[in-house]
């Protein structure tokens, strides 16, 4: 059901740090013109936690609109079951295609805390659940015991798995792969998971090379795949040098020539991670 290159997009800001609406529309109908197979809106990358209510509905309106051919994922976390529910019944009337659910931050429930959320969560759509594992932002992962308990529900079907850890992934997809998609979480580590079973990636770098992506994904022609991805790879590094989407949004406007604001808490990228990721930029022609 989800395989391939999902592009985790970006909240393009204007310089009141009001939603760009004209440049989000851009960007959508790049990734709709792409071979990426779907795009993840309100995610991590999309700022989602520093958005209102009001304005999550109208990103998710005009994604809906825009992309005809690619699957549209929608990104619903928080830390309290009862209000992740509330926001995700909000974007049901948009037909999307499913859900990316993170897990709980800050309160650190344990294992049965994690089973009774996701469970309570998915008995409340019919739409597919990609489940995001990701202990870097949230202080727990999900053991694979809670896995094996989640297995009967029948529209959890994958799990973003952005560990960073190709051990943790390769037991992840030994012991799951007849049952859950495994989409890498760190475009880094997209093409050494994608050759031990890995399904796709949910991408930031998608942003920016979305085409290219797709290569590294391509397993049927693995040469072109290691190619693409040792070009790439001083790239995906830069991305991530300071907090997500900081990085990508300053190499967006680089290229692009969007602003790269970010809401408080985030702020701009700082003057010496600005060269590096100029020194790495100077090796790449973009579209």
């Amino acid at each position: 059901m989800f395989n391939g290159v999902y592009t985790a997009l970006i909240t393009p800001m204007n310089k009141n740090n009001q939603i760009d609406f004209e440049t989000l529309k851009m960007l959508l109908i790049k990734q709709e013109e792409s071979n990426v197979s779907g795009v993840v809106v309100l995610g991590t990358t999309a700022e989602e936690c520093s958005l209102e209510k009001k304005e999550c509905l109208q990103i998710v309106s005009l994604a809906k609109k825009i992309l005809k051919t690619k699957q549209l994922i929608v990104g619903v976390s928080g830390n309290c079951t009862k209000k992740v529910i509330e926001k995700l019944q909000c974007y049901e009337k948009f037909l999307v295609d499913g859900y990316l659910i993170g897990t709980p931050y800050y309160n650190k429930p344990t294992q049965e805390g994690l089973v009774a959320h996701f469970t309570k969560i998915a008995n409340s759509t019919n739409k597919p659940i990609i489940l995001y594992n990701i202990p870097s932002r949230c202080g727990i992962s999900i053991d694979f015991s809670t896995l094996e308990q989640l297995k009967p529900i029948k529209n959890i079907v994958a799990i973003k798995d952005a560990c960073g850890d190709v051990c943790y992934a390769s037991k992840l997809i030994n012991l799951f792969q007849d049952r859950f998609a495994v989409l890498s979480g760190n475009d880094n580590l997209t093409l050494p998971l994608m050759s031990i079973g890995a399904k796709g990636v949910i991408s930031v770098a998608a942003n920016v090379i979305p085409n290219q992506m797709c290569e590294i994904c391509n397993v049927n022609d693995f040469k072109q795949a290691k190619k693409i991805h040792h070009q790439f790879l001083p790239l995906l590094d830069v991305l991530f040098l300071q907090t997500n989407p900081i990085c990508v949004k300053y190499v967006m406007s680089k290229i692009y020539g969007i602003n790269p604001c970010t809401r408080l808490p985030l702020v701009a990228v700082s003057l010496s991670v600005k060269t590096k990721i100029d020194q790495v930029l100077s090796q790449y022609e973009f579209d």
